[in-house]
């Protein structure tokens, strides 16, 4: 009887390292494929395709996806955040050299 129980025991062991050991290999990632479409994977590393990750869980995974890959408005798809970083960009410039242009005619006065 008392072997059963210690053989039980090991087996609970053995099995509960096990399913610790591969939830601990496990990492997602956010990908988005030559179409522009986005899934979540299982990977050891980062992909060329990878637009966010690793994550531990997959739930996690799916909300960085919900939010990389959002439709409409300016959260959108990576064209229109690129085009948005340019305005910001060009803004700043033109800005800057409003400034400039503040500064010499100070100068000239």
């Amino acid at each position: 009887m008392n072997f059963k129980r210690l053989a039980l025991l090991l087996l609970v062991v053995v099995f509960a390292l096990a399913v610790t050991v591969l939830t601990a290999s496990a990492s997602y990632v956010v990908i988005k494929d030559k179409n522009g479409v986005c899934k979540v994977i299982e990977a050891k590393e980062k992909t060329p395709a990878t637009i966010a990750g690793p994550f531990k869980t997959k739930e996690e995974a799916e909300k960085a996806k919900a939010k990389e890959c959002a439709t409409g408005g300016t959260t959108g798809t990576t064209k229109e955040k690129q085009s948005g970083v340019v305005d910001k960009i060009k803004d700043k410039a033109k800005d800057e050299m409003d400034k400039v242009k503040e500064k010499a005619k100070e100068k000239l006065k």
